[in-house]
């Protein structure tokens, strides 16, 4: 993606203006790519995304991108993946006007899901209750 580029640019002019050493570690203009990717994988959550995809799309390979996003988030690339997702998805849930019939599958699509049943059951896992529970609960209040 353009804008990923264009932020490892600005984050290395940066560092230059601010005159940051990186040479205490040849490691941090890539951790600093992919903090920056992570910070914006909400956004793109939707893009059919792999491993291999996001790890390119760093300049890094995966073995590198994933060693970076556990450094960083603790997690591996998909984890952090899929929790965008269902942050996303939560986010449209709680938009949802009240009375409105929300489809779940065009939530699960439209956050970037391959299935309906695989949102759901993430979602279960994660928030402890199904999406349609969720809006349940939402609207009741």
């Amino acid at each position: 993606m353009l804008s990923i580029l264009f932020n490892r640019i600005l984050l290395e002019l940066l560092s230059i203006f601010r005159g940051d050493s990186n040479d205490y570690s040849k490691d941090s203009p890539n951790i600093n790519v992919v903090k920056c990717f992570l910070q914006q994988l909400e956004t793109y959550c939707h893009e059919n995304w792999t491993l291999a995809a996001m790890a390119e799309d760093c300049g890094l390979k995966t073995t590198r991108f994933t060693y970076y996003c556990k450094l960083l988030a603790n997690s591996t690339p998909m984890n952090l993946l899929n929790l965008a997702r269902l942050n996303r998805a939560k986010k449209i849930i709680e938009q949802s006007p009240p009375g409105e019939n929300l489809s779940m599958t065009d939530v699960a699509m439209d956050c970037g899901f391959s299935t309906s049943q695989y949102f759901a059951t993430k979602f279960k896992e994660t928030y402890g209750c199904s999406p349609r529970e969720y809006l349940a609960k939402i609207h009741m209040k």
